[in-house]
């Protein structure tokens, strides 16, 4: 029996020198991984996105005794930078909250031309523009905070087109874990076949500049009501299920404020 463990020993031995040998002449495990991670740098601009055009999401929390002086103001400044044709940049919807975390919460959404290069020609024009400058420092009176990230697109959601309907609209925001926007990409570019029945998909982005690793998804419905049926009736359609159960594991956090649009927005 002594003398069949040594001779077991001495094979397992030989066997994993083997294996080690291998290894170190056809380091495939380190192959695919570095693959992998490149094919990912490459691919959250590459694949996900649409990366002719850049957006905005800006979010201004205004104060509570400050709110009806402040969208006049907002109004007239975001249609003055659309309307210019010298400015590649146009205004896709500006939302008050309903309920959210912050019920004084101002939300605008921005589409710029020529991606960076238009977000740059727009910055550099805003600041000798002096009646953005005094917009600047005239709404910054009136807010408590004011924050901005730039996104791509995702390019398997629907195109946006401007709508009249006066519906609710639901911005829902995840934060992923690091290196897993390939993997939700690839879970929505299926999911989002099951929840566009109703119309309800307006678009979906991903930042770039910001809190990265970040999603946005945008939803709109008639009502509350509808909003509950909707989400209830993707539950019925075959593949929703597998959606759900391949991303909710990649998400670190995850809000949601439902939002009315302003009388100005293209989108409501």
């Amino acid at each position: 029996y002594t003398n069949f463990l040594k001779q077991k020993l001495q094979h397992m031995t030989t066997f994993r020198l083997a294996i080690s040998c291998l290894k170190a002449r056809f380091p495939l495990s380190r192959a695919i991984s570095s693959t992998a991670a490149l094919s990912a740098a490459k691919s959250h601009s590459k694949v996900l996105a649409a990366n002719s055009r850049l957006y905005e999401l800006i979010i201004h929390d205004v104060k509570p005794e400050c709110v009806s002086e402040y969208w006049p103001l907002a109004e007239q400044h975001l249609i003055r930078i659309s309307a210019d044709e010298q400015l590649p940049v146009s205004l896709v919807g500006s939302w008050g909250t309903l309920i959210g975390k912050n019920l004084d919460q101002a939300v605008h959404i921005l589409a710029y031309e020529d991606a960076y290069k238009g977000k740059t020609n727009v910055l550099q024009a805003l600041s000798k523009d002096k009646e953005w400058q005094s917009f600047t420092q005239e709404s910054g009176k009136l807010l408590n905070r004011r924050k901005s990230s730039l996104l791509y697109e995702f390019t398997f959601w629907p195109e946006i087109v401007p709508t009249n309907r006066q519906w609710i609209f639901e911005l829902r925001t995840y934060n992923l874990k690091s290196g897993s926007l390939i993997e939700w990409g690839q879970a929505w570019r299926q999911g989002i076949l099951y929840r566009g029945s109703n119309e309800e998909a307006v678009h979906g982005w991903f930042a770039q500049i910001g809190q990265l690793h970040t999603v946005y998804h945008l939803w709109t419905y008639p009502d509350l009501v509808h909003r509950r049926e909707t989400r209830q009736l993707a539950w019925n359609t075959p593949g929703w299920d597998d959606c759900v159960i391949n991303t909710v594991p990649l998400i670190l956090t995850m809000d949601t404020a439902i939002l009315s649009p302003a009388p100005f927005s293209p989108l409501k």
